[in-house]
Formats: structure tokens, sequence, C-alpha cells
């Protein structure tokens, strides 16, 4: 039995097709296929069900789910310990951020580390750190959903530590009407056009539906461009009149001559930026050090 078996198990599992396995192992569905029959001959056993829904774990599949999770956890731990012989690492999950990527390479510069960082939505970022690929993730949750949030950690023995309560708010270009103005009320939202994520937290259609915006119907919004490209996202904003919904973190300040943030104004846009970390661990060294780095610097934002 080889780890590549157990982890093209496990993101089986999370995903519920070999398709979209496949696309998070950046290989073929036919190369996922091929390894979840091996693992199931070395077995001698069906780990899965295939139904015209997707995959669905086998009794046998549900009882050995919890042996492969900690095998895969145990094997990335032993390999951070012997990377850590060689250089320190900091090992990190998050939602896209121009910022965050700042900070990161302010840590790299200043420090001689190893650095891995993926990119996710919530439930990637969750599954990264319940299966030890990430040390800690970064994300932000809203009131509306913070009580799914926190069953679904409970129940992965993953603890939330805030950082801090954050303005959701409308990131615009030049070229849009109300670039010169000082906020977005929440009745100007369905008049403007959108760039939308493809497989992002930060979507508009989940960042909408997280950040309860009350009165506001997602299906009344424009969107123009549909993108995972955040250079395509980047460009749309600086050079149309297209906007993009975020917090107030996540474009670098030395584009705001061209990019500008506006709070928006009316219902329940308050956001809590933080990390989740597996129950008991303490951060490493670099890890704290991110965090740190991620204070200071919405402490600065919030003295402008």
């Amino acid at each position: 039995m080889e780890f590549k078996q157990l982890e093209f198990f496990l993101m089986c599992v999370e995903c519920g097709s070999f398709g979209k396995a496949a696309e998070r192992l950046y290989t073929t569905q036919p190369n996922v296929s091929r390894v979840i029959n091996a693992l199931e001959g070395e077995l001698d056993n069906k780990i899965f069900e295939r139904t015209s829904k997707g995959l669905k774990l086998t009794p046998y599949g549900k009882s050995i789910y919890n042996y492969a999770l900690n095998a895969v956890k145990s094997t990335n731990l032993i390999l951070e310990t012997n990377n850590s012989k060689k250089k320190k690492a900091l090992y990190i999950s998050a939602y896209q951020s121009h910022s965050l990527a700042m900070l990161l390479t302010d840590i790299y510069r200043a420090n001689n580390i190893s650095l891995e960082h993926r990119v996710g939505n919530i439930e990637e970022i969750i599954s990264h750190v319940e299966q030890g690929i990430s040390e800690i993730g970064i994300l932000c949750i809203s009131n509306r959903n913070s009580k799914a949030f926190f069953n679904k950690l409970y129940k992965k023995n993953i603890d939330f530590v805030p950082i801090a309560k954050l303005n959701s708010c409308v990131y615009m270009g030049k070229n849009n009407p109300f670039f010169n103005r000082d906020c977005v009320n929440i009745e100007d939202l369905p008049n403007f056009k959108y760039v939308k994520r493809l497989n992002d937290f930060f979507s508009i259609e989940d960042g909408f539906r997280r950040i309860s915006l009350g009165i506001l119907d997602p299906e009344k919004i424009q969107f123009d461009i549909t993108t995972n490209s955040e250079h395509l996202a980047f460009s749309l904003i600086k050079n149309t009149d297209v906007v993009d919904i975020g917090i107030d973190f996540d474009y670098p300040k030395h584009n705001s001559e061209e990019i500008k943030k506006l709070p928006i104004i009316g219902g329940d846009t308050k956001l809590t930026l933080g990390y989740i970390i597996e129950k008991g661990r303490l951060l490493s060294e670099y890890a704290d050090v991110l965090i740190k780095y991620i204070e200071k610097n919405i402490a600065h934002n919030n003295k402008e």
C-alpha cells in the first residue's frame, strides 16, 4: 500500500467523485480511478459504491476512513519533522489575498525558512488542516454561517482563533462611477457588475450568502466575468467598471491609487478573520510570526 493511494482515497471521499478529486490532485480522472481500483485490489474489498450521484463509501470504506486519515496526518507530521532538521518551515492554507501574499513574502525574505502555501475555499482550508497538510488555515466567517462552521470544526477536532473583526468592502477602479465616493450603500450593490470567482471562498455566490447582507438577492447580481485567475480579476477591476466583494484586508496598499475599497453600509457586513489549527497544537515559530504580521497590518490600517 502506498501513501499516494491513501491521499487519493481521502480526496475522493472529500470530493465525492473521481473527476473533482482529479482536479484537486492535479491529475486525470482515469489516473484517480486506477489508483483507487489498485487500492481496492490490495485490500480485497470495495471502498466505494459508484452511483449516478457520485461516490459513496461502502461499510468497509467507512471502517477504514479514520485509519487512512490518521496515517496521512502522521506521515505529514513525520515529513514536517524531517524537514525542520534541514530548514524551518511554514505550512499554510488560505483564501485568495494579495495582502497575505505580501506578508508571506516579507516573512520569507526576513527568515531562512521553507514556505508551503495553498489557496482554497473554506472547505478545502479545513480539509488541509484536518489532514495535517497545513499547520494553520487563514479564513473568514460571518455571524450567519458561524454555527455550522463551528459544528464542523468540533467534529474535526479543530479550533478557530479569531484575529479581528473586519468590514466587507467593494473594490473598484477609476472607471467605476462610484470611485470617488466614501462608501457604498447596500441598496447600490445590485447595480454593479461583478467578477465571479471559481472555487473561491470570496466568490460572489458565497460572499453575499456568507456576509449576510440581508435585503440583497444574489440572483439579481450581474456576472460579466467568471474566472479563477487573480490576475484577470485584478486587471478587470483596475481597467473597467467591474467590481469585487472582499474584506478590508484584500488588496495591497501600493495599488490604492488604482483600486479603491469602499465599505458597505447597511446590513450585517462584518466578518471575523482568524485562523484554524488542530485542537491542542501550539503555533510553530513562523506560524506565530505570520499571525503577528497580520495583526500588525490590521492595526496599521485601522489607524489610517
